[in-house]
């Protein structure tokens, strides 16, 4: 077993310990908030991060990818992308700050122009902890990445709760935010292998990495509109209140895209970035990945499809029962972005991010005429059916590109995912079945035994099934 892997695999562990903490963290917090804050103010931080995204990508423009691809001259590279990231941040907190009427204005919320105010803080904190992050990802040490993620989500739990139960309502969700953040990008500049020196700053090596990172930012805005685009209509068609019902759908069914893209951008493309000259090995790689992604995504996606009322009704209680229908359907969109997530590493280490462009345009297209004729006629269930017909739409030809690169036929990929996913077909069997002796006891109770029920089921059958891809993970904790 390479080196490489062995980092591939601790890595993804502590990203998965990080993301699984982090979510673990965040479910308890959104449950406990749930009794305190009524969920138009959820909707309105929903609104308000809309705008803070957008920011937020403006904010890096795809440079600190830049940083972690290149591949000399790393010290100034850092220096100058930290100047330009502290620049940007305070520059775009004021421009966000000028602009929150107006949004206010559009959604017809008033108190979204304080919000978005003070919420926008983050976009200055985040600025300190863009680059050290980057470079703790370049050195693949994402223990380290891991430790300021976890703890800033500890932070933001430990702000968020005591301010909600005294009754702060939507501030005890922006404060948490900007503490987390803080908290995360302070451990970031503690933990970086490389402090970035703003005294290094090259307008040249910008402008080199910049090259880049425009195609990236590119990307990543027409992304983030294809990802909030959803928000802002079912803001806009149906209210505010539904959308904190959507919003709270649609995080809980991204637990395996939101999880497993996290952990395969963050780890693989560092990886393939070291790999983008050895075919067979970047080909070894992408397999690997693939066949860990179906792995874990896909019964994730299972249980959240099967077991959709118990989760929604058994945890936040019964004012939240609008959200099931919209997680069942959001549950599949899941799984296909988990999936279409991993070919994004493979296209930009190849050194073609313009094909990510022309993805999420062709994906942001499909997505407007579905949405804008689905949402008014069905309202949240029909803004979950537009996102989940955008990603089937996507994966197909993000697919294609990813195989053209690494010369893979689609038979050599599906061979190497059918072991994993059959290990979903029992979980599926398991809780249908378990639909029925289940369906008269108390949420809470039900969704605990199709928890535990579930869990062992699908264990044993990824023992029976995919015995050989645990065994290599484990062998990989044990290597030394």
């Amino acid at each position: 077993m390479s080196e490489l892997d062995r980092k591939l695999v601790r890595g993804s562990a502590w990203l998965a310990l990080s993301f699984g903490g982090s979510q673990v963290v965040t479910f308890i917090v959104a449950a406990v908030l749930a009794h305190f804050v009524a969920p138009v103010d959820f909707g309105l931080v929903a609104l308000a991060s809309v705008a803070i995204v957008v920011a937020t990508t403006l904010q890096e423009s795809g440079l600190g990818l830049a940083v972690i691809r290149h591949r000399t001259d790393v010290d100034r590279a850092a220096g100058t992308v930290f100047v330009f990231n502290v620049f940007a941040g305070i520059v775009l907190y004021w421009l966000t700050f000028a602009l929150a009427p107006l949004l206010a204005d559009i959604f017809s919320q008033p108190r979204l122009t304080e919000v978005l105010r003070v919420l926008a803080l983050v976009l200055v904190l985040r600025s300190f902890g863009i680059i050290p992050g980057a470079i703790i990802e370049r050195e693949l040490t994402f223990a380290n990445r891991a430790k300021g993620e976890l703890v800033g989500g500890i932070v933001q739990a430990l702000v968020a709760i005591p301010l909600a139960v005294e009754g702060a309502g939507v501030w005890s969700l922006v404060a948490g935010q900007l503490a987390g953040q803080g908290v995360q990008s302070a451990l970031f500049w503690v933990f970086t292998p490389l402090r970035p020196s703003p005294r290094l700053f090259s307008f040249a090596l910008l402008r080199e990495l910049g090259k880049f990172g425009r195609h990236m930012t590119a990307a990543n805005l027409i992304a983030l509109i294809d990802q909030n685009i959803d928000t802002v209509t079912v803001g806009r068609v149906v209210g505010t209140a539904d959308v904190g019902f959507y919003n709270m759908a649609w995080r809980l069914s991204n637990l395996p895209a939101t999880g497993i893209g996290y952990i395969v951008g963050r780890v693989m493309f560092p990886a393939y970035a070291t790999l983008q000259h050895d075919r067979a090995a970047f080909r070894d790689a992408f397999l690997t990945n693939v066949r860990r992604v179906a792995l874990f995504s896909l019964p994730v996606g299972v249980g959240i499809l099967l077991a959709a009322h118990a989760l929604v009704v058994g945890v936040f209680g019964a004012r939240w029962e609008p959200t099931t229908v919209p997680l069942q359907i959001l549950a599949v969109f899941g799984v296909l972005r988990a999936f279409a997530g991993t070919t994004a590493p493979v296209i930009q280490a190849a050194g073609r991010p313009q094909l990510i462009v022309l993805l999420n345009v062709w994906q942001l297209t499909v997505l407007c005429a579905a949405l804008f004729t689905l949402t008014p006629a069905y309202g949240i269930n029909g803004a979950a059916v537009a996102v989940t017909l955008a990603a089937a739409a996507v994966l197909v030809p993000a697919m294609w590109f990813a195989l053209r690169i690494l010369e893979l036929r689609p038979l050599e990929l599906l061979g190497n995912i059918e072991r994993p996913a059959l290990c979903s077909v029992p979980l599926a069997v398991c809780l249908v079945v378990l639909q029925f002796p289940t369906g008269g006891l108390a949420d809470g109770v039900e969704l605990a035994l199709l928890v535990v029920c579930g869990t062992a089921v699908y264990l044993a059958s990824a023992l029976a099934f995919a015995r050989g891809e645990l065994r290599t993970i484990a062998a990989a904790f044990r290597s030394s």
